[in-house]
């Protein structure tokens, strides 16, 4: 995991909002890069907490959790250990129970010094919202903020009902993740995913960055962002130009999903799993077993559309069907679906049609579907169209990468 990679996956970890996400076992931290865990915990973003109780046993191949137990042996010298159904008694290395939990009260600190502050953060709401402090960016003086819990559904009534950040005029509010939706009036977004970043020597944040996007937002016009959001069964969308609207076209949902993740590459599976809500599959990597005899197909490679066993199991029910002289009105109906399927898989000469991967499927289906958007965009925004046609890369990894720094009000 690469320290961009890690941070990344922290920030979000910070921003769910489910039970136990914020804590870290010495398990998942040992594969990061040296000095990473260090530099994390002497900037406050990681906080040493309780240590744990149980452990993922390393001695089967089940990956079961178990209680991990102590003994004193020899007197006075504590060993701890754990019992696998398969392996009995485990030694543990107590080292592996260590623990640390997110802390955003630590992270609005160093953020608030490297931005200058001339107060010490506040947090206003509990674990949501941090006034870090009044800082100069540019030649204007600002109030800036740490919020968490935009996308969630009280985000109306815990947040732009807090006084203080109803107050602020221009204020930059530096958010964990990289879509808002309807942000406070008089604001300036910047996700931390683009802005923050972690080295040997601790945190550092790109203020140019910072102040190319409070200069882009100052120029479009104060409270009208750059804007692409679903509305019941219309999209509202926002470039240079006045707003127009779109019937929601499922290429529109994935152009906002690529414009919320700016300068991230997207695999085209992890990209359907974020835009259809399903469960994200992982392409099958070509691999050897060598005690098998067998090989996984790679992402890039066809399959039949039906596999040897499953057409020998269909020929073997069709030739049990044929020999019934009474077929039923549901015998009927199998026996024609089944020689449907069989038809179907069936190329000339009888060889097995194929059909292509997953990845393949996905990447034609999503390159299609964006460029019809874009096609619709341009009758109403041609310079929008171009932009998008210019920052958005599809392929099997898909991405945005716009030339100019923008932040777009972005809903899925």
């Amino acid at each position: 995991m690469t320290v961009p990679d890690l941070l990344l996956d922290l920030l979000r970890r910070a921003e769910a909002d489910l039970p136990g996400v914020e804590i870290l076992t010495a398990d998942e931290v040992s594969p990061w890069p040296a000095g990473a865990l260090e530099a994390l915990v002497q900037n406050g973003f990681l906080s040493p907490t309780t240590p744990g109780t149980s452990v993922l046993c390393d001695a089967c191949l089940e990956d079961h959790w178990q209680d991990v137990e102590f003994v004193e042996s020899p007197p006075g010298t504590r060993r701890a250990y754990i019992v696998c159904p398969e392996a009995g008694r485990v030694a543990v290395d107590t080292a592996r129970l260590r623990r640390w939990r997110v802390n955003l009260t630590g992270l609005a600190h160093a953020l608030g010094q490297l931005l200058n502050c001339t107060e010490a953060p506040q947090e206003l709401v509990a674990s949501r919202l941090w006034r870090l402090g009044r800082t100069k960016l540019g030649s204007e003086s600002r109030d800036a903020f740490l919020v968490r819990g935009f996308t969630w559904p009280n985000a109306a009534e815990a947040l732009r009902l807090e006084q203080r950040l109803r107050r602020s005029e221009s204020s930059l509010l530096l958010t964990l993740v990289e879509s808002v939706v309807d942000p406070p009036p008089g604001t300036s977004i910047v996700p931390l995913s683009r802005a923050l970043s972690l080295a040997d020597s601790g945190f550092s944040l790109d203020l140019p960055y910072i102040e190319a996007v409070l200069m882009s937002q100052a120029d479009h016009s104060l409270g009208e962002p750059y804007t692409f959001r679903k509305q019941g069964e219309y999209w509202a969308i926002r470039y240079e130009g006045p707003q127009f609207n779109l019937p929601n076209l499922k290429g529109l949902r994935y152009i906002a999903c690529l414009l919320a993740s700016p300068g991230r590459e997207l695999g085209v599976l992890e990209l359907v799993s974020r835009v259809e809500g399903q469960p994200p599959r992982t392409p099958l990597q070509r691999v050897a077993l060598p005690e098998t005899g067998l090989r996984v197909k790679g992402p890039q490679e066809e399959d039949d559309l039906l596999d040897d066993e499953a057409r020998g199991k269909y020929r073997g029910r069709l030739a049990e069907l044929a020999r019934k002289k009474n077929l039923s009105a549901g015998e009927l109906e199998e026996k024609r679906w089944l020689e449907s399927e069989l038809r179907a898989a069936t190329g000339l000469g009888g060889r097995p049609r194929k059909v292509a991967s997953d990845e393949e499927k996905a990447r034609v289906n999503i390159t299609n579907l964006v460029r019809s958007a874009i096609g619709k965009i341009s009758q109403h925004d041609a310079a929008l169209a171009i932009f998008l046609g210019n920052s958005i890369k599809t392929g099997l990894r898909c991405s945005y990468i716009p030339d100019k720094p923008i932040t777009w009000i972005v809903s899925p």
